[in-house]
């Protein structure tokens, strides 16, 4: 009998818990939005991500959804949860190709992988992904406010890219394996988003050094 009698307390407790949980008011979208909005001037993120996330939520219809979806993109990347931005960028992407906005989820995308960027020294496939949306913002929006920020990034990450490049190959010719030094340095020189980077008269100069240590004296004067 006590057992049971504390079974219906708990139960009771817990539906008061629920109810405490849930006693916020429904606001209009515009109010939610605009403490959002509030929340991003006062730089408090993750209070801004909750209340776009509400709009986005409980009042999926208003013209206020879109304009929440947009701002969850910023707000995630500032709180540095580039999971969550991406995912919200992605989303933005898919429920509103053709949306006037839809430049710069697509510059977002790009932006949020290029602040995961590894070193030179390291693994650069969030460089890869980087460069892919900067071209992709590039030719789809070509007029759009972000093209020509999308253009400034993708040097960036073709500095990168090249600058990996010579990273490995300056380590074969540390250690006189002049062959494969000289493929990683021809790759500078001739693939054309590489060869337009600072690297390419280092990797010119590169080859011509390796050529010669190799005895390869008319492929180091070509």
């Amino acid at each position: 009998m006590i057992r049971y009698t504390l079974a219906i307390l708990l139960l009771f407790l817990g539906g008061c818990a629920s109810s405490d949980i849930d006693e916020r008011p429904d606001l209009p979208p515009e109010t939610l939005y605009l403490e959002g909005m509030e929340a991003l001037r006062l730089e408090k993120y993750a209070a801004a991500a909750e209340r776009f996330e509400e709009v986005d939520r409980k009042h999926p219809f208003s013209p206020w959804a879109t304009r929440a979806q947009v701002n969850l993109i910023f707000a995630h990347y500032r709180k540095e949860n580039y999971l969550e931005a991406l995912s919200a960028a992605e989303r933005f992407i898919r429920l509103h190709p053709r949306h006037a906005y839809a430049s710069y989820a697509f510059y977002m995308r790009g932006l949020i992988h290029y602040r995961q960027i590894s070193s030179a020294y390291q693994d650069q496939s969030r460089t890869r992904e980087a460069l892919q949306a900067f071209e992709e913002v590039v030719s789809r929006f070509p007029k759009s406010d972000y093209a020509w920020e999308a253009e400034r990034m993708l040097t960036l990450c073709r500095d990168r890219l090249a600058e990996q490049e010579m990273v490995v190959g300056r380590y074969y010719l540390d250690r006189e394996d002049y062959i494969a030094a000289i493929n990683r340095f021809t790759t500078v020189v001739k693939t054309p988003i590489y060869r337009v980077t600072p690297y390419a008269e280092e990797a010119l100069f590169s080859m011509v050094l390796a050529s010669l240590k190799l005895g390869l004296d008319e492929d180091a004067r070509n």
